[in-house]
């Protein structure tokens, strides 16, 4: 199992209040982190922001990691935007460039995507437009 495949959950979703430990990595072994992990937590570092949460589904399953692994099993290209955020925050599901669901998703009271889905739902959404 390479880091890619292993479990999304690792390092647990902040809480509900939005609050985070001081440092959320310091009981986690980040050599062992996927390398999309790593590398967004060395661009967080060396811009003097707060430590990097990714996003993340409203049952704590990593956006990435779930995005990645169905890309690879379905071969299929998904993507996960807004068009224009300050307009009207619409965010989008395409699938190999077809647009196949809106999105809703909320900010945490410390700034992070939380989308308005269970990590499983979004996995039958993608699997329902494949097929």
């Amino acid at each position: 199992m390479t880091n890619e495949d292993r479990p999304d959950d690792r390092v647990p979703a902040p809480p509900d209040d939005g609050g985070l430990p001081e440092d959320p990595y310091a009981d986690v072994e980040t050599s062992e982190l996927p390398e999309w992990w790593r590398e967004a937590i060395e661009r967080f570092e060396a811009a003097d922001l707060h430590p990097y949460q990714p996003p993340r589904f409203n049952d704590g399953a990593t956006v990435p990691s779930r995005v990645l692994r169905l890309e690879r099993e379905l071969d299929v290209d998904l993507r996960i935007f807004c068009v224009d955020p300050q307009e009207d925050n619409e965010w989008k599901l395409a699938v190999d460039g077809d647009v196949v669901s809106e999105l809703d998703r909320q900010r945490s009271p410390r700034g992070f995507t939380v989308f308005e889905l269970s990590g499983e739902e979004f996995e039958e959404l993608v699997r329902a437009s494949v097929s």
